[in-house]
């Protein structure tokens, strides 16, 4: 089956149109409210979690109960990266200098980020989601993103992301800013308090002889069962044949709780909703989408699509939500 290239039909600035209907705005400060205790709940948990599903490989080794801790902790790794997002709009914390300090040290640093820097490229993505202008967009264009695909190379391009076979392009990704060089300056600017956190990190996994624990549970999860996870994301976040208006920037899924644990966390399936009131923390996402589906606009142009198997398949037969 031949490929579409999805980019070929987007407009430059078919986003930046005003919502003809809005939500009312104390109900969109009401879901932005920033609840310290909560964010550091949510980051207390997630490293809780992981640390926990170490302890019971370690303990309790077999094959399989590590094949589930590493699909785990990948998965948590992704929930570390959406707390980060929370953090990027302020949403973490009161406090900016706290919200960016908090945000490096238990979420970015760990996956290799900064909250800054992922800030600066966030950012542009909002404003011109799916465009020549969003890094997120432009970071994609390659033959793996174009659509439809058949079964066979659907499933074998999931596979190599899975087995962590794209792991030279994930280094230069991250070391360009996702952008070939383009973005590459500002992710840059951190480096020195990031490489002075990375050798405290490196002296103690040596003194404590954790290189071998590091490596099996935390990067290999994440570039394989990450990837994955995100590969996936992408594609049923922002991939749609139709790019035509405001209500098709994005798409909303409602998943079963199997992908909530293994996949995508903390409501960022609500994508649509996210992605128009991007101020709402994602513990309020659920209450935003009720209130949209109050809007008749809304309502009958949100594509949303039934778990993120519903989302390949869609494009395994060049089909989109109506």
């Amino acid at each position: 089956m031949g490929g579409i290239n999805i980019k070929q039909q987007t407009e430059s600035d078919v986003f930046k149109v005003q919502l003809e209907e809005r939500l009312d705005p104390a109900v969109v400060r009401k879901l932005s409210r920033v609840n310290p205790l909560l964010g550091l709940g949510h980051i207390t948990f997630e490293w809780t979690c992981i640390l926990c599903v170490i302890w019971l490989c370690q303990t309790f080794w077999h094959p399989l109960l590590f094949v589930v801790g590493i699909l785990v902790i990948g998965a948590r790794q992704h929930a570390l990266a959406i707390t980060m997002q929370d953090g990027s709009h302020y949403r973490l914390l009161t406090n900016k200098f706290w919200n960016d300090v908090i945000g490096n040290l238990f979420l970015a640093f760990p996956i290799f980020l900064t909250v800054d820097n992922y800030r600066k490229t966030h950012f542009t993505h909002h404003r011109s989601p799916n465009t020549e202008d969003d890094p997120d967009w432009v970071a994609k264009d390659s033959a793996d993103w174009e659509f439809p695909k058949n079964r066979n190379q659907t499933f074998l391009m999931h596979v190599r992301i899975g087995l962590g076979l794209n792991t030279l392009f994930i280094v230069r990704l991250v070391m360009s800013g996702g952008d070939r060089g383009k973005l590459a300056p500002q992710l840059r600017r951190s480096w020195a308090t990031r490489i002075s956190v990375y050798i405290t990190a490196a002296v103690l996994l040596t003194y404590f002889q954790l290189w071998g624990a590091y490596l099996l549970y935390w990067i290999l999860p994440m570039f394989t069962w990450l990837q994955l996870i995100l590969r996936v994301r992408s594609i049923g976040d922002h991939f749609r044949f139709e790019l035509d208006q405001v209500y098709t920037q994005a798409r909303t899924t409602y998943l079963s709780w199997f992908e909530r644990i293994f996949l995508v966390s903390k409501n960022l399936w609500f994508h649509l909703d996210y992605h128009l009131y991007p101020s709402v923390r994602f513990d309020r996402l659920p209450q935003l989408h009720r209130e949209l589906l109050k809007l008749p606009m809304f309502h009958e142009k949100v594509p949303i699509t039934n778990s993120y198997l519903g989302v390949l398949l869609e494009y395994m037969n060049g089909k989109t939500t109506s």
